[in-house]
């Protein structure tokens, strides 16, 4: 989401007023996201997500 604030702000094609909304949306879903408390498991669910998503599906 970052980054897409950050390519947002530099956009000027799009016009000022949507642009600055859109980025406040943005920068208020990252300010709700919580933290990521177990990080190492992110890889390890990347690694296995094909036979999850089986598993699951």
């Amino acid at each position: 989401m970052k980054q897409e604030i950050a390519a947002l702000k530099s956009d000027k094609s799009m016009p000022e007023k949507e642009r600055n909304a859109l980025i406040q949306e943005l920068e208020e879903a990252v300010k709700n996201t919580p933290a990521i408390e177990h990080k190492e498991n992110v890889a390890l669910v990347k690694k296995h997500f094909k036979a999850l998503d089986k598993a699951i599906n």
